[in-house]
Parts: structure tokens; sequence; C-alpha cells
């Protein structure tokens, strides 16, 4: 009888396990829960998908001018250059309202920083996107309010630019 407690013991522990522990590098659903930037409280995620669009100095853009997210949100930015030469690289960086020019300033020697200035000025920057690339930039909504969009690489903030609302 003794043996079958032995038994039964060690094929409970075993099946149980730590909840912690990792499956081949991969994090279980309790460590993505507590490294999750909104564990206690689920947030709305608001995609938004913009492209650079234009080939030349003279035709390029963004394809929207305003964007409009709802407060409380976790934002999802989607950066699509469609442009195809390859001096046209972008990023979208969204500043406080009225700082955009200095930042486009600010930018054009920081290479090593992918033009983006270390400014509190800056709300969220995406990675630069090469002609043909993709990238996705998420952050949680600032304050509801008016902010600016623009893209830093040099010569681009002047054209490339828009409107961020949060509503």
């Amino acid at each position: 009888m003794y043996k079958y407690f032995i038994i039964l013991f060690l094929l409970i522990t075993t099946a149980c396990g730590n909840s912690n522990q990792t499956n081949n590098g991969t994090k279980t659903a309790s460590e993505k829960s507590k490294n999750s930037s909104s564990s206690t409280t689920k947030k709305f995620v608001e995609k938004v998908i913009v492209k650079g669009i234009g080939n030349t100095m003279a035709d390029m853009a963004f394809d929207k001018k305003v964007i409009k997210v709802k407060r409380g949100t976790i934002v999802e930015l989607t950066l699509i250059n469609e442009a195809t030469e390859s001096s046209m690289i972008h990023n979208l960086v969204i500043t406080k309202k009225g700082k955009a020019d200095a930042i486009g300033m600010d930018a054009i020697s920081l290479k090593a920083k992918n033009y983006v200035p270390d400014s509190p000025d800056v709300i969220a920057a995406t990675d630069l996107a090469n002609p043909g690339e993709t990238v996705t930039l998420r952050f949680d909504a600032p304050a509801p309010g008016t902010y600016e969009f623009l893209c830093t690489f040099p010569g681009h903030h002047q054209k490339m630019r828009g409107v961020f609302f949060v509503q």
C-alpha cells in the first residue's frame, strides 16, 4: 500500500510541475501576464496604417494627413514604405503640438539614433523603413489632445507631416 502512495505522489508532482517554467524558451501564460504592460486591465488595441508614398523629394508624402485614436488605447502604428527609390527612407515620429519643426531640424545629424532626438517632445517613433519595408510600433495613446507627426529622415520633415488627434 505504501508503494502506491509513493507512485501516486510522484505522478502528481511530475504532471503538475512548476507553472512558471518555460518550455523550449517560450514563456508560459502566467509569465506573459506578469510581463505585460497592461496585466491588470485589458486595453483596446487601435490599429493605424500609414503609407510612405512617392519616389522623389517632390512627390514624397504620407498617405494620411490626419490620424485619430481614442484615449486609453494601445496604438499599433504600422508604417508601410511603398517607395522604390533608395533615398526614400522614412520613419514616423509623433511630437507634441508645435514641436515638429524643431524635432525635424534636431534630427538631421542623428543618423546613429535613426534621426530621432532624445527629447521630451517626442511621444513615439517608429524605426526607419527602407523602400519596400514595413515597421510597426506599439505605444499607449498619450493624453487627449492634438499632436503632430512627421518623418525625421533628413530633408523629409517639411513635406511628410500630419496631425495626430487623441479623443
